[in-house]
């Protein structure tokens, strides 16, 4: 069976050379946000510049989720093909089953491949929910000039578990 995700329906810019990719990814980032007009746009935005801008290519579920397959299918295989998942946090993630279900999946992988792949993205003030307290966060509350060289930094970075001995 052809891999779905080998191709993406967004037109790609001939002139943009995206940096290189381990084995087996198609993303350098999958994107989790609340699919609502403000996220969409502020993601977008960031999309842009990170592929533009820093050469990084980007998972989006508006563009680069089949149509057909099942939404857990595609957020698994998003996760699988991506080297690291970006939660924006916003005030109307949590309320997001799919959404909450992003960072499980994702916490989850990131356990098993003994990897973080996980990095939150605080967008604005809100609740940042308990199970992803534990994790530094990128406050991308201010101008993207601020705090975007910091998270391509975070996706650029190995992530491999390190063990601390006593």
């Amino acid at each position: 069976m052809d891999d779905p995700y080998s191709k993406n329906d967004r037109e790609v810019d001939s002139a943009v050379s995206l940096k290189s990719l381990p084995q087996g990814k198609i993303y350098h980032a999958f994107i989790s946000y609340r699919d609502v007009d403000e996220d969409r746009a502020w993601v977008n935005n960031l999309i842009e510049k990170l592929e533009k801008l820093h050469q990084l290519r980007c998972c989006n579920h508006v563009y680069d989720f089949q149509p057909g397959r099942k939404i857990v299918e595609n957020i698994k295989n998003a996760v699988l093909k991506s080297v690291k998942t970006l939660i924006i946090l916003s005030k109307e993630y949590q309320d997001s089953h799919w959404c909450n279900f992003e960072v499980e999946y994702t916490h989850q992988i990131s356990m098993e491949m003994r990897e973080q792949i996980l990095i939150p993205v605080l967008k604005e003030d809100c609740e940042i929910p308990e199970h992803l307290k534990p994790f530094t966060y990128i406050d991308a509350r201010g101008p993207i000039e601020s705090w975007l060289p910091r998270l391509v930094s975070a996706i650029e970075s190995p992530g491999i578990y390190t063990i601390c001995s006593s």
